[in-house]
């Protein structure tokens, strides 16, 4: 049997933290001499912590191996240890690193350059967009999308990595056979097709309010840095742009109207010194790197002259049907058939209310 079976049953012993999982692995080296230990090495191990050793013992006893095992493999559920090459250097050296992680889809994309992009799960249209073609052009020039793939923000910004054909990488807060929130079931699929989805809690963990702080510190620590989009003054986001300062991570933040509750937390950033980055060159320049180019889609420079007049009136703030038929003058069912066409090419999108914007500006 695969010792990595080991790996999964010690990390579901009830009470069994990563800080305490790696201290065992330092006395007794591997998960399957814990396994094996006999009830007086763990005593002495433990010491004070007796119920913790009596969660050990009784958790062995009705933990079955093999039926564990086969769950793993019939759900395509991987294991990567942070004894195999694969595991990223960079969560190694975090405080409180996960002893292993679950995942679906490349491993190699751990170890990818990247770049975490997090904020409001109440994201104004606005912040959709900027997580979008930030995420978007960063996946362009390389760099792996880091996320939570939690509702608002973060959904764009895995969204934008995928249309740029990049890869990305979602950290789940819950067991990673759980699709968290449930509308988000396709982005998870292709998600796994782009990138990998990971997770440090073991199958069948429910997305409790208490797992998303430690799956931040997991969010910045595969990260070179982190840009924070859309934050309330208390929020998660600002958890994770915390945590990446004390990695070590840089850290820099989406400037917004001083009205506005879900621009406090990034305004508050820049007071204390985060980046202030209207766009993703901004960031790129910290890495040496730039676009040297608008990146475009081809059809966009191949517009007949109806779809030109239409487009022409488009911006980064959604406009309505009205409001295009009233500008171009132009007959509705023609100006609806366009927009139909300028949707399916990827340079508009409908928005609830029949109005929409440009996904290109």
């Amino acid at each position: 049997m695969d010792d990595k079976i080991y790996w999964h049953a010690l990390n579901m012993v009830p009470g069994l933290g990563p800080q305490t999982y790696n201290r065992l692995l330092n006395h007794f080296e591997t998960p399957k001499q814990v396994w094996n230990a006999t009830p007086a090495d763990l005593y002495d191990f433990f010491k004070k912590k007796v119920c913790l050793v009596d969660q050990l013992i009784a958790w062995k006893k009705q933990f079955n191996l093999e039926e564990s095992f086969k769950k793993l493999s019939k759900y395509n559920i991987s294991i990567v240890t942070i004894q195999d090459k694969e595991y990223p250097d960079k969560l190694k050296n975090i405080y409180s690193c996960p002893p292993l992680l679950y995942y679906r889809g490349n491993i190699a994309s751990l170890k990818s350059k990247s770049l975490a992009i997090v904020g409001s799960r109440k994201a104004t249209i606005h912040g959709q967009q900027i997580a979008e073609k930030i995420a978007f052009d960063l996946a362009k020039a390389g760099f792996a999308i880091v996320s939570g793939m939690a509702r608002g923000i973060d959904s764009w910004a895995h969204r934008g990595a995928i249309k740029a054909q990049g890869e990305t990488i979602a950290v789940l807060g819950c067991g990673i056979d759980i699709v968290y929130p449930p509308e988000n079931k396709k982005l998870y699929n292709k998600i796994r097709l782009s990138g990998v989805v990971v997770s440090e809690f073991a199958p069948e963990m429910p997305p409790e309010a208490k797992n998303f702080p430690r799956r931040n510190r997991i969010i910045s620590g595969l990260s070179d840095g982190v840009i924070v989009v859309e934050a309330a003054q208390k929020s998660g986001s600002l958890i994770t742009a915390e945590l990446a300062l004390q990695q070590g991570r840089d850290v820099f933040a989406v400037p917004g109207s001083i009205l506005s509750p879900y621009s406090k937390g990034t305004n508050s950033l820049i007071q204390q010194g985060a980046k202030l980055v209207q766009n993703a060159n901004d960031i790129l320049e910290e890495y040496g790197l730039s676009i040297t180019s608008k990146v475009e889609p081809k059809e966009k420079m191949e517009l007949c002259p109806v779809q030109r007049s239409i487009v022409q009136f488009f911006s980064t703030e959604p406009i309505t049907l009205e409001e295009i038929i009233r500008k171009t003058g132009l007959k509705p069912e023609l100006v609806i058939s366009q927009l139909t066409v300028l949707e399916i090419k990827g340079i508009i999108k409908q928005l609830p209310g029949q109005k929409y914007i440009n996904t290109f500006q």
